[in-house]
């Protein structure tokens, strides 16, 4: 199995993955709502993981794309990893209470605006150097403006959810602290 082969079998796998917990996640989530907190933190960790699997994922795209996009690539890299940690970190510490549901939908929804659009760039980049099969890099386009878009779906779709939840609230978040600074 060359190079080439051997990462496109891990992207499959990593989606497939990742794709099993979204699903995990989305009923947890629906349970939540239905029967309540016990839900929650299966959420939360679901969540977590979702976005964790892709971690290796954003460096492969990295590498395979560095050649044929020395500007772009970096840009993607920094993109789907600050993507990745801002909503795993704040999965993270929803789950050990260290942070409130109110100070957590600001990391999350940033992180899966700037993961999915890394997916949706990344998956645009590859297809254009045919690096791998193209229904790969289209699900990957699809996949990642669906999650970029979940920032403004959440908030027309749920808006009693950021009631409270303002300026200060961000602010607030340990989260952004290294962003303020």
């Amino acid at each position: 199995m060359n190079t080439n082969q051997a990462i496109i079998k891990y992207l499959g796998w990593a989606w497939i993955a990742s794709g099993v917990f979204w699903i995990l996640q989305t009923i947890s989530v629906t349970m939540f709502y239905v029967v309540g907190s016990v839900f929650g933190a299966l959420s939360d960790f679901s969540n977590a993981l979702t976005t964790l699997v892709m971690l290796p994922t954003v460096l492969i795209h990295y590498q395979v794309s560095k050649e044929s996009a020395p500007v772009f690539s970096p840009l993607a890299l920094i993109a789907g990893l600050l993507g990745i940690l801002s909503n795993s970190s704040a999965s993270f510490l929803i789950l050990f209470g260290a942070i409130s549901f109110a100070q957590s939908l600001p990391p999350i929804l940033v992180g899966y605006a700037a993961f999915g659009a890394w997916l949706a760039l990344s998956s645009w980049q590859l297809r254009r150097s045919k690096s791998v099969p193209s229904r790969m890099t289209w699900w990957g386009s699809v996949i990642g403006i669906g999650l970029a878009s979940i920032g403004l779906l959440a908030t027309s779709i749920n808006a009693e959810l950021f009631e409270g939840i303002g300026f200060e609230a961000l602010l607030s978040n340990p989260l952004f602290y290294p962003v303020l600074i």
